[in-house]
């Protein structure tokens, strides 16, 4: 009957979706612990950065250094902002996060006029969509983030901030917490606030406690060194934040698509049944009716 055939056939794509949504599952799994110890290495290494330099500026005995990525400008008109999201979708409401900060900053910079650098496929769309145009646009990038070019976008927003034709640079990402767990958020990164790195380092480690260090050729040259690497380590780990929350985000997705899958699998089983049971007895019916008629 029609109906068996139907509900047959609704069986076996809703398996074929969950062998393929369980497979994807697998390999954001896979890909989420690679990415998980990553985010992991990179911020020991931008903590180290962040310590070190705030205990140059507690030694300093005639006030902190000074470096033109940390001046201040007194009006903000114009600014960049770097947007970091996915290639691709089936991640849950990754993208839409990332779409809905956007609207968030634009809102609250809407007096500004704002440069947009869009990492990833989908947020290009969406500026597409809201006919933003973008400074500059990369999609298709790789899984591998020593493939993108970040120090060379790190590179032309110092460059832009030092001559004065950009006022302040934002980096809009995913921030990793746990598979669960992460936000979609913008950061200042330009110029750098002494202050918040000096937060950091009392965060990650207890700088004033240690010794002195001996900073050759001096500290101030350490210093002047340190902050550019500052600035291009914090992007790559807002880079490394943001795949690993697409991946946790994937993974999540297509975990519960599986398990919906399977649910749907025993509903349309348990109809199926049903259905036929229901068609066997009414067949028996007809023939216990025939043969009573034959009588």
């Amino acid at each position: 009957m029609a109906g068996l055939r139907e509900i047959r056939t609704r069986i076996k794509s809703v398996t074929n979706t969950k062998k393929t949504t369980y497979a994807m599952k697998l390999v954001s799994a896979t890909k989420l612990r690679k990415a998980q110890e990553a985010v992991e290495l990179s911020r020991e290494y931008t903590n180290a950065l962040a310590v070190l330099v705030a205990r140059i500026i507690r030694e300093k005995q005639d006030g902190a250094f000074s470096h033109p990525l940390l001046e201040q400008r007194s009006e903000v008109k114009r600014i960049a902002l770097i947007v970091v999201g996915a290639n691709r979708g089936l991640c849950g409401a990754y993208n839409t996060n990332v779409n809905r900060a956007i609207e968030v900053f634009y809102k609250k910079h809407s007096d500004k006029e704002i440069d947009v650098i869009a990492l990833g496929r989908k947020p290009i769309e969406y500026f597409k969509k809201q006919e933003i145009t973008c400074s500059a646009s990369y999609n298709d990038l790789a899984d591998d983030l020593n493939a993108w070019p970040l120090e060379d976008i790190m590179a032309s927003m110092e460059d832009a901030f030092l001559a004065g034709s950009i006022d302040a640079v934002y980096v809009l990402y995913t921030r990793f917490f746990s598979a669960l767990t992460m936000s979609a958020e913008a950061v200042q990164f330009l110029p750098v606030d002494a202050d918040a790195l000096i937060a950091e380092s009392e965060a990650a480690s207890d700088a004033s406690s240690q010794g002195g260090v001996l900073f050759e050729p001096s500290a101030e040259k350490v210093f002047t060194s340190i902050i550019p690497r500052i600035v291009s380590g914090k992007l790559r780990q807002a880079c490394l934040d943001s795949k690993a929350s697409e991946h946790g985000s994937r993974m999540t997705a297509m975990d519960s698509a599986t398990k919906n899958a399977s649910d749907l699998i025993d509903s349309l089983t348990r109809k199926f049944n049903r259905l036929r049971q229901s068609s066997i007895t009414s067949e028996i019916l007809d023939i216990i009716g025939g043969a009573e008629g034959l009588k």
